[in-house]
């Protein structure tokens, strides 16, 4: 397995005013069902809540 850094190109970013404004942290990427989704922290390293987002083909 390869990583590699893509910067804003991986098509996800903190938002303006938001419980993920500051940070977006500890990411965990699977799959399920043949979709590929991401949950993550947000700002205080999750205290604030956490995402999930899922990639749009």
């Amino acid at each position: 397995m390869t990583w590699r850094q893509l910067g804003k190109d991986e098509g996800i970013d903190v938002s303006p005013d938001s419980w993920d404004s500051d940070m977006i942290e500890y990411p965990c990427v699977f799959d399920h069902r043949g979709q590929r989704f991401m949950l993550y922290s947000g700002d205080g390293y999750g205290r604030t809540g956490f995402g999930l987002a899922v990639l749009e083909n």
